[in-house]
């Protein structure tokens, strides 16, 4: 069983939701694989009747927060007895039914979709006398469609200062992502501190989020724990000795659109203090679900199970994980590499404290954009140096002309540090102008090289 999903992983890919808690409920109406008769046709007052009954039932026996129900319910009884679901097509009013199930519930994860071929299937698969409800086997396009983004694991790569990164978009079935999640932390774990970021990625199979924290904790330490509605029982869930464990520094980015397994990653993380979290507070989807028939074609994806930290009783249903270091979703990842590189140079040894020295204001400059110097303050900077001419270039910027006779603009970095921007070389190993102050005044200018020389020029 999946442990996020509104709707299950495959599934998700047929019909192309990108991000299921993120994504509104009429994009999942428009998506719906139903004939477009039915789609277009206006539901009898009966049919919506049968549907909201056929709800009430499988809330009922799966839901797992029973005591909400009745209260659930009888939101939607009332709307549905005040005609709010009239002269609604087949979509409309799936998309009606899941807003108000949601408003009710606040679980993210509860919805009603429209699809009789689905509806038809998941009957049959539900109809097993004494088998505990699963979700249906993924079909062959879905595999493909795994397969094309690497089983989730989208990037892998080595950041400036030896910092390695991970993107993983979605958490497919350990069953065929091992390989990609067993390459992933190969290709990092020679690396000095991880960023794997969990932006945008909704969520998917439990069993990859427990494989993948394995390689942060120590074998036996707890995970999340299942309360599980079908079962009537609450598993422990703990970390298996994997045959790489990661000691390094961890950070993990999220954003509103995290959700679910992605929550569940970070929350248990980052309780264990193994983890520091980037970001934007998480979706708050701490349940999972499966979908059940309710009849005419209607699916409803019911929460049946509820994730939580067992030590503690606490979870990041409907709260959400709060981020450790709060940042934009857009600048997320140059916050954590700038907080790796600060925690890496604090214990650098004085044959690499150099590097970390260089790479610090690129860092902070790339994680918080400092403002553009005033143009007063600019002006302190303008001037003749000995071989250089510093010059305000549109009164908002400066140009520096050097030997080469060429004017180049500079970028601060820092108040009175800047780069000079050449693009014949990479960021990193562009040289710097630091200006000198002797009291109020600019005295001179150092020229700064990524292997530590330093060329002073003093101001004519």
């Amino acid at each position: 069983m999946m442990d996020k999903y509104l709707i299950p992983d495959w599934y998700l890919m047929s019909i192309r939701i990108a991000s299921v808690l993120a994504a509104s409920v009429a994009c999942l109406a428009s998506f719906a694989p139903a004939s477009s008769q039915a789609q277009q046709a206006v539901l009898r007052r009966e049919v919506t009747r049968q549907v909201v009954d056929s709800l009430r039932g499988r809330l009922r026996t799966y839901y797992v927060f029973p005591d909400s129900v009745a209260a659930i319910m009888r939101a939607i009884t009332t709307k549905w007895e005040a005609g709010g679901f009239d002269s609604l097509t087949a979509n409309g009013f799936a998309s009606r039914l899941t807003g108000d199930l949601r408003t009710a519930s606040r679980d993210s994860h509860l919805a009603v979709v429209f699809d009789p071929k689905f509806e038809t299937r998941l009957r049959a698969l539900r109809g097993r006398a004494g088998a505990i409800p699963a979700d249906p086997p993924p079909t062959p396009d879905a595999v493909a469609a795994d397969r094309r983004i690497n089983n989730g694991f989208t990037r892998a790569e080595i950041l400036d200062g030896n910092v390695g990164y991970l993107r993983l978009e979605r958490w497919v079935d350990l069953k065929r992502s091992r390989a990609s999640a067993v390459a992933g932390i190969a290709f990092v774990a020679n690396s000095d501190a991880v960023i794997i970021d969990l932006r945008g990625n909704p969520g998917g199979y439990g069993n990859l989020r427990d494989f993948l924290a394995s390689h942060f904790l120590a074998a036996g330490t707890p995970l999340l724990s299942e309360r599980n509605s079908l079962t009537k029982q609450t598993t422990p869930m703990r970390a298996a000795g994997a045959t790489l464990r990661l000691s390094q520094p961890l950070f993990l980015l999220v954003d509103r659109g995290s959700a679910s397994g992605s929550e569940g990653f970070a929350f248990i993380l980052q309780r264990r203090q193994r983890a520091r979290v980037v970001g934007d507070t998480t979706a708050g989807g701490g349940t999972g679900n499966l979908g059940f028939p309710l009849g005419n074609g209607f699916i409803a994806y019911v929460s049946s199970k509820f994730l939580f930290d067992q030590a503690t009783g606490r979870s990041y249903h409907i709260r959400g994980v709060q981020p450790d270091i709060p940042a934009t979703s857009e600048r997320a990842l140059a916050v954590a590499h700038h907080q790796a590189i600060e925690q890496l140079m604090s214990r650098a040894d004085s044959s690499s404290v150099r590097r970390y020295q260089w790479l610090l204001p690129w860092s902070k400059a790339r994680a918080s954009e400092p403002e553009a110097p005033a143009d007063s303050q600019l002006r302190l900077f303008a001037g003749k140096y000995e071989r250089v001419e510093i010059n305000v270039v549109d009164g908002a910027a400066l140009g520096f002309l050097g030997a080469e006779g060429v004017v180049r603009r500079l970028r601060p970095l820092e108040r009175n540090l800047f780069v000079l921007e050449d693009p014949r070389f990479r960021e990193l190993d562009r040289i710097r102008v630091r200006f000198v102050f002797a009291g109020d005044r600019v005295s001179a200018l150092e020229l700064l090289t990524p292997d530590g020389n330093v060329h002073r020029r003093a101001r004519l």
